[in-house]
Formats: structure tokens, sequence, C-alpha cells
């Protein structure tokens, strides 16, 4: 069984290139899409954890000035 062999002299038929193009065209929309959505989620997950971050800071530093405070009293009592 013989294989496919290059012609030089006929070249590439332009409707393979067409076709290649178009598939190629295809995927690189579906990559690009999949990654500017990827970007769209990274953002929303960043935007959640400093929303979080910037709760749990003013509980952080509640407690921080409870125990301050704690430590002056038990310091005053004793």
């Amino acid at each position: 069984m013989r294989g496919f062999v290059f012609d030089p002299k006929r070249g590439i038929d332009p409707a393979d290139i067409s076709d290649l193009n178009r598939r190629f065209a295809i995927k690189r929309q579906q990559l690009e899409a999949s990654l500017l959505a990827g970007i769209e989620r990274l953002n929303q997950v960043r935007n959640g954890v400093l929303h979080q971050r910037q709760q749990m800071q003013s509980v952080v530093l509640t407690a921080a000035k409870q125990v301050a405070q704690a430590k002056a009293d038990l310091k005053a009592l004793g």
C-alpha cells in the first residue's frame, strides 16, 4: 500500500488550506473563550477572598483589642 506523496508541481489545494484555517480558527476561538472565562472566574475568586479577608480582619482586630484589655485588667488586678 502506497502512502501520500507530495507533488510540488501541484502544490497544496487552496480548499485544503481554507479548511485547515477554518478548523484552527474555530479551535482558537474556543480556547480564547475558555481562557477569558478562566480570567473572569479567577477575578470572582479573588474578590471573594478579599471580601472574606476584610470581614475577618475586623473580627481579628476586635478580638485582639479584647485580649489586650483582658491582659491590662489582669495586670491591674494582680
